[in-house]
């Protein structure tokens, strides 16, 4: 027995819809990403001192890394990272200071945005 007219409009209307759903988020998805980079390029007069640190922090650490490449040991220098970030938790906790990474505040201002992950394609 066929299927009713009505329901195969209705099915093709259903794709319809899920198909410019899709397309829409793909686009707020592109949207988030250039509103981010925009947001970020007008922040460097106030963040480029942190973006400083950052990039003296990672030169003057770049050797270390390169050797802990070299001898196969990136999982102990995760496990020291780990270490490391626990420690300053617990520093966080009692004294309202990091010494490993920069404040809250920071983050927030200087190196987080809201981004909208592209969609996967709908199945039909």
């Amino acid at each position: 027995m066929a299927k009713d007219p009505f329901k195969k409009i209705g099915e093709f209307f259903k794709k319809i819809g899920k198909f410019f759903k899709f397309i829409g988020d793909v686009f707020k998805s592109i949207f988030s990403y250039i509103v981010c980079g925009f947001l970020m390029v007008i922040k460097i007069p106030i963040c480029l001192k942190w973006y400083s640190l950052d990039i003296l922090g990672k030169t003057l650490y770049s050797p270390f890394a390169f050797l802990f490449f070299i001898f196969g040991l990136t999982s102990i220098e995760k496990m020291i990272w780990n270490i490391i970030y626990d420690i300053d938790c617990m520093c966080y906790s009692m004294t309202g200071f990091h010494f490993a990474s920069f404040p809250d505040s920071v983050n927030k201002q200087c190196y987080s945005c809201k981004i909208y992950p592209i969609p996967k394609f709908p199945k039909f």
